[in-house]
């Protein structure tokens, strides 16, 4: 850079096309293939290593449904089958920042639920008897509560819409009487690395078949979507960007609330050795929220090797403290939108599952 150029502004920059970029590159590969610099995304998507504006087909951010901020959810699994002893972690976790718990056996309610509001926190359940909606709206009411303040979920429908028999559409329609602001449906996104597209085009078909048979009976579709997440960075980062494109794409064509379907991520971490495992879930969590999750649950599965349980729950929970707390990330909605790299990306991801669709 000359003794001019030094006191430039970046906006006085000249703006340099694709092929002088192109050309630099490969000067500085001596010889070598610019191909050694194409990102095989998988089987069928390829990154150009050189992006710049002309290629930026994005100008709104997918997220815009989050309003004025990219807060999440933070969730937590709960499996111990033993009622008090579940109760026991759940006030521990709920103490400590906890908002949405993940229960999966809800037998006792009673025991389960001693001591908690369950308007103050957004609580889900799975794997629930016949009998369980009737016993939780009854402890609601014996609380004093309002239904109408309850948030949180029981997850009737899971992924197949050929499991909704008579039955079922009896409990989803008591749910949505009993608690309107339950969600009740879960449908699972398997991301198959090697065809990412195909792995979207199947979840949003899932989606699709599911809000067409809760129109037919006028039922107003209340759907947590859970995502697991691979290892690599910015790949997550364009796969839920582009599910929310896709889900734009949906409610406006049902015309339905975007905030009807939450976006649930998974952190499944396995590693050596602690360190290794807070590295590698604090980088998928990332990822998760640049993407535009609204639940997410860490589960840092190593560290159960060496602590114990509450412990481990604790340290994995204080993870999205520090992203909340010390990064600020839940302050500003889609904070990579403008990256030529994550817009293309997602860009590529969407168009892939809109031609398999």
């Amino acid at each position: 850079m000359s003794k001019s150029d030094q006191n430039l502004t970046f906006a006085e920059f000249e703006i340099q096309s694709k092929s002088y970029w192109t050309k630099l590159a490969i000067k500085a590969l001596k010889g070598q293939s610019q191909d050694t610099l194409t990102w095989k995304v998988d089987d069928h998507l390829e990154m150009d290593p050189i992006n710049t504006l002309d290629e930026q087909i994005s100008k709104n951010t997918p997220l815009i449904y989050k309003d004025n901020d990219n807060n999440w959810l933070i969730g937590e699994d709960f499996d111990n089958q033993e009622a008090a002893q579940t109760n026991l972690l759940l006030v521990q976790a709920l103490e400590n920042g906890l908002d949405s718990p993940l229960i999966n056996n809800a037998s006792e309610i009673d025991i389960l639920l001693k001591n908690i509001r369950v308007d103050y926190i957004q609580p889900f359940f799975r794997e629930v008897s016949d009998s369980f909606i009737l016993n939780f709206t009854k402890f609601i009411k014996a609380q004093n509560i309002d239904p109408n303040l309850c948030k949180g979920g029981i997850m009737i429908v899971n992924n197949d819409v050929s499991e909704i028999n008579p039955v079922s559409l009896q409990q989803i329609k008591a749910i949505s009487i009993s608690l309107p602001k339950y969600f009740f449906a879960s449908v699972e996104f398997l991301i198959d690395p090697s065809d990412i597209g195909q792995s979207l085009a199947h979840g949003i078909k899932n989606i699709t078949d599911l809000l067409k048979l809760l129109r037919k009976h006028n039922i107003e579709p209340k759907i947590v979507l859970r995502v697991e997440l691979d290892d690599d960075f910015l790949k997550n980062i364009a796969v839920l960007r582009s599910i929310n494109i896709q889900l734009q794409s949906i409610c406006k064509q049902f015309e339905i609330d975007r905030k009807n379907i939450l976006l649930d991520v998974y952190i499944h971490q396995i590693a050596t050795d602690i360190q290794m495992a807070l590295i590698g879930a604090t980088s998928k969590a990332l990822s998760a929220i640049f993407g535009g999750v609204d639940r997410m649950t860490i589960g840092c599965e190593a560290l159960q090797v060496s602590l114990e349980e509450e412990l481990t729950r604790r340290v994995a929970r204080n993870i999205h403290h520090i992203l909340k707390m010390e990064c600020v990330l839940h302050e500003t909605v889609d904070p990579l939108q403008g990256s030529y790299t994550i817009e293309a990306l997602t860009n590529q991801i969407t168009n892939r599952t809109n031609y398999l669709l």
